[in-house]
């Protein structure tokens, strides 16, 4: 059995770029060195690689979207995160989110 990395809470905004060219703006809401989930990002499908600017300046980063559910996408990073991109991401954590809870929807794959 394979076990899937500890995902990290985040508020995080991003810059998606599609295959096609045509770019928009997107939230990572949690995060691994390995991948994410994105929100507010509509017209995606699983199996396709879309590009990730995670940080102001920073390298834009190729992911695939595993699956997409309710508004939600996974994604696996081509590249695993490092530890200082990881650092940014994470302080990006939204203070309100902890305070009153969430509506989660555990039928999402990656809460089981």
């Amino acid at each position: 059995m394979r076990f899937r990395e500890h995902r990290c809470p985040c508020d995080h905004p991003v810059v998606v770029r599609f295959p096609d060219g045509r770019g928009t703006e997107g939230v990572v809401i949690n995060v691994s060195q390995g991948g994410a989930r994105l929100a507010r990002v509509s017209g995606l499908t699983p199996g396709i690689t879309l590009r990730l600017t995670l940080d102001p300046g920073g390298v834009p980063r190729d992911a695939q979207v595993r699956w997409v559910h309710s508004g939600y996408a996974g994604l696996r990073f081509a590249q695993r995160l490092d530890s200082r991109t990881m650092a940014i991401i994470r302080k990006s954590v939204s203070h309100t989110a902890t305070r009153t809870a969430p509506a989660w929807n555990l039928h999402l794959r990656e809460l089981r």
